[in-house]
């Protein structure tokens, strides 16, 4: 699903530690500019026009959007800590279910791991060992 733009405001102004009005608003403040820059790059990468952005984010014109995009690029290049917020940012935000999927993926690997170890100590049968793969398949695939 993807996320709303006040939906990005709201989590990127809660990451920075700065209230939703201050990333909207006139600032030209590292500590606002920064948030702003964040919010446009992932409402871009969430899919939004930057008219779309420009408007949520206090009437700004597609341009304005457009620098602020291009300046998250530069300093998610230049400074790690904004690459690690970015980071941590867009998996929470843009792929929630990419990273459920894999948490499932690594607890069916994890199982298959510990079952086949109980196999080769002798404490199960192999025909318990296909019921648990199977059934933890059947899992995965829904």
């Amino acid at each position: 699903m993807t996320p709303t733009i006040p939906q990005i405001i709201a989590a990127v102004a809660d990451h920075f530690e700065v209230t939703a009005a201050r990333i909207k608003g006139p600032c030209r403040k590292s500590i606002s500019t920064r948030p702003r820059f964040a919010v446009c790059a992932l409402a871009k990468k969430s899919g939004w026009s930057q008219s779309q952005i420009g408007e949520r984010l206090g009437g700004r014109d597609h341009t304005s959007i457009m620098h602020a995009q291009r300046r998250a690029d530069e300093i998610r290049g230049k400074d790690y800590d904004f690459e690690v917020i970015m980071k941590t940012l867009e998996e929470s935000i843009i792929s929630p279910d990419a990273n459920r999927d894999e948490k499932r993926r690594n607890t069916f690997h994890s199982d298959c791991i510990a079952a086949i170890r109980k196999i080769a100590a002798g404490h199960a049968h192999p025909r318990g060992l296909a019921e648990i793969v199977i059934n933890k398949f059947e899992g995965i695939a829904t």
